[in-house]
């Protein structure tokens, strides 16, 4: 996980918390329960912090709210207009599998409605952390120079991959 995206959340959650994070999970569900905002910054939040923590409390926890955060994510980021981050979607199809949704779903809001809304703020998170940030991990930092020496061999050569041998 970049750096970035992870001061971004934790800066998102402290100003959605008004300065004071609560210290566990359970209160983190509390806040949640009170708060929208947290509510939708928590499963980014615990992804960032405590991903194997919140897999394990979403699978024995009674309350519902965690298992349809996990499946309004996945929802969510598997939009292909997002682009979301690999990983994370992986991570949120792991989580919405392995917590069934409850029948009561007793929250706030519908799934659709928390699925909009987890996305929205995937997108404004992403807005906010650093452009260099999100450029793709398989990019070549040296092409230029690579291109640039085949360019230099396909030239003194005749054609490219024709060795000199003298």
């Amino acid at each position: 996980m970049r750096e970035a995206f992870k001061h971004t959340v934790s800066m998102e959650m402290m100003q959605a918390a008004n300065g004071r994070l609560p210290a566990n999970t359970e209160s983190l569900i509390e806040a949640a329960h009170r708060s929208n905002e947290i509510a939708v910054l928590l499963p980014f939040y615990m992804y960032c912090f405590d991903a194997r923590g919140w897999q394990e409390y979403t699978l024995f926890a009674e309350d519902s709210l965690p298992a349809v955060l996990n499946h309004a994510a996945y929802i969510a980021l598997g939009a292909p207009a997002l682009h979301a981050d690999k990983k994370l979607k992986r991570y949120f199809y792991g989580a919405a599998a392995i917590t069934p949704l409850p029948e009561d779903r007793q929250t706030a809001e519908d799934m659709k409605t928390w699925a909009c809304r987890i996305f929205r703020q995937y997108q404004l998170l992403r807005q906010r952390t650093r452009p260099g940030d999100l450029r793709p991990s398989v990019r070549d930092r040296h092409a230029n120079a690579w291109v640039a020496k085949t360019w230099k061999r396909e030239a003194s050569n005749g054609y490219y991959g024709r060795e000199k041998y003298e």
